[in-house]
C-alpha cells in the first residue's frame, strides 16, 4: 500500500504483517498497481514529485480477467 507522508509503500504478507518498504523519491505516494501479467513490477504515482515511479518486486499481480 501507498504510505502517504511516509514516502514508501507498505508490503504486508497474507497475514497482514510488514514484510518490506520500498521507499519512494518524495514522501507522498498516493497509489500502487501491479504490471501487466508475467512481470514482477509495480507503478506508484508520486503527488510531491509529480511522477509515476516503476519498481521491480519479488511477485506479480493476479489477472482480473479472462
Amino acid at each position: 500500500m501507498a504510505t502517504y507522508g511516509q514516502g514508501d509503500v507498505t508490503v504486508l504478507g497474507q497475514d497482514g504483517n510488514v514484510l518490506q518498504w520500498i521507499g519512494t523519491p518524495g514522501m507522498q505516494p498516493t497509489n500502487v498497481c501491479f504490471g501487466p501479467v508475467g512481470e514482477k513490477t509495480i507503478y506508484v504515482t508520486e503527488y510531491e514529485k509529480g511522477t509515476v515511479e516503476r519498481y521491480d518486486v519479488d511477485a506479480e499481480g493476479y489477472k482480473l480477467f479472462g
